[in-house]
């Protein structure tokens, strides 16, 4: 290539908040969250031209969250709360290359260049999936002038698909003072699948104050 290399990471966030009370004892807030980010010509080094690296972007990534605080007495608080996180990630090539253009990594110097060649297993080029993850919890505090009782509850679920694609053909091909000596072939496309089952935990936590000593 003869365009110069240089990475670029960003991350663009938007957020907004809204509380309502409800009642005088219980109040509800509510936080919406819109996220982009990019890892840009990520994986750029001295034996990687900046045509061979890829543009790691995550987004538009979305969290919704909403939490309920109902102060039953002045001892008594019962709280809970929902949460939901979703995102979709992709690899993008540099606008100079296509999945048609073929890569080469020169043995002498260990410079790759004229296309990427990213196993799958590490992310792969194109959409690589779409994350989903939801959260609940909730606790309930009984607390005196010396004595705090809480007990709660966590859980979370969710899952994250996942696709990638390589070159058309994928292979990449090994040089030695520009002289072909390999070739390298993978196989692609590979899809993956991470489920999370529920996960659920629950705590209790007590504490005693007498005179110094808690």
């Amino acid at each position: 290539t003869s365009r110069p290399g240089f990475a670029e990471a960003w991350v663009k966030d938007s957020t907004s908040r809204v509380a309502w009370q409800a009642t005088k004892d219980q109040k509800v807030t509510a936080v919406f969250t819109l996220q982009r980010s990019c890892g840009c010509n990520n994986g750029l080094s001295a034996v990687r031209a900046p045509e061979t690296t890829v543009d790691f972007q995550i987004g538009p990534g979305i969290l919704n969250q909403v939490t309920w605080k109902y102060t039953r007495t002045n001892r008594l608080l019962f709280e809970a709360g929902f949460a939901s996180r979703h995102g979709a990630v992709d690899n993008h090539r540099q606008p100079e290359t296509d999945r048609t253009f073929t890569s080469y990594v020169e043995q002498t110097t260990g410079l790759t260049y004229n296309n990427s060649f990213i196993q799958p297993s590490t992310g792969g080029i194109g959409f690589l999936g779409r994350s989903d993850q939801y959260n609940t919890a909730g606790a309930v505090s009984y607390v005196t002038g010396s004595h705090a009782l809480k007990v709660g509850w966590q859980t979370m679920t969710g899952k994250n698909p996942s696709a990638a694609d390589g070159n058309d053909p994928p292979v990449q091909h090994t040089l030695r003072n520009g002289v072909p000596v390999s070739v390298t072939v993978m196989a692609t496309p590979v899809q993956f699948f991470t489920h999370v089952g529920l996960l659920a935990g629950f705590f209790a936590q007590d504490q005693w104050t007498l005179s110094r000593l808690t």
